[in-house]
């Protein structure tokens, strides 16, 4: 929970990603349900927080809520991402294998979190939040946080299929390789996919964590690898 990324974001804006473990080495799960008072006390004390964390309740799809103000609970909202442009609201979205997205502008007045699994990747999700952003696509800063990298992310080519027939973009069946490991199977990049999907829009300024939550799975919860239900977190906000 300590060591985190060296955020690409203006200093007016803070970051945070989660690990499995708090600073004690003990189990850190984010879900509503299993966070304990302790550890949100310790998030706040160590990383500024603007307040407690509320999470969405994510549904895999393109829902996109602006935050104006603090949500007063969890499950505030059906939808797998959020963003604001108030300083002193904290963006938070949960994964663990599917892609988190946090996005700044330049100019520290907006950011977002975005939850990316294959489902809401096809869906538009990338492009809903840039449309409500109503930001220069040149402005923006992503980062694209650890995921199940391309390395074991194995699919079949139903999903893919179903992936392109949504999205009508037919250059990203490149994100799809061969599994050279198992013939009919493929390894899909959710890295590659969102980066493509964002240099469309126009966006530029792009970094991506070289984790995966498989390979580096004493970092991070794994759905795939552990059955887990556990969830790391992302958070973003406009300090205030």
């Amino acid at each position: 929970m300590l060591k985190q990324p060296a955020w690409p974001f203006p200093s007016a804006v803070g970051a945070l990603q989660t690990l499995r473990t708090n600073k004690h080495g003990q189990p850190l799960d984010m879900r509503p349900e299993n966070q304990t008072s302790e550890d949100i006390q310790q998030l706040l004390a160590m990383f500024k927080l603007p307040h407690p964390p509320k999470m969405l309740k994510q549904v895999h799809g393109r829902n996109v809520i602006e935050l104006s103000t603090e949500p007063d609970t969890h499950n505030y909202a059906l939808a797998d991402a959020c963003w604001t442009r108030q300083p002193g609201v904290l963006c938070s979205i949960m994964t663990a294998d599917c892609l988190p997205i946090l996005v700044s502008n330049r100019q520290a007045t907006l950011v977002a979190a975005i939850h990316c699994g294959w489902r809401s990747l096809a869906a538009g999700i990338i492009t809903e939040v840039f449309e409500q952003l109503q930001c220069p696509a040149d402005d923006l800063i992503i980062w694209l946080g650890p995921c199940i990298s391309a390395a074991v992310y194995q699919v079949g080519p139903d999903l893919i299929e179903q992936f392109l027939s949504q999205t009508n973009v037919p250059e990203l069946r490149d994100c799809f390789i061969n599994d050279p490991h198992a013939q009919g199977k493929y390894l899909a990049d959710l890295h590659g996919i969102a980066m493509k999907q964002w240099q469309r829009l126009g966006a530029t300024d792009i970094h991506a964590s070289e984790q995966c939550t498989i390979r580096d799975n004493d970092l991070y919860y794994s759905w795939r690898a552990e059955k887990t239900s556990a969830r790391m977190a992302s958070m973003i906000w406009l300090k205030p």
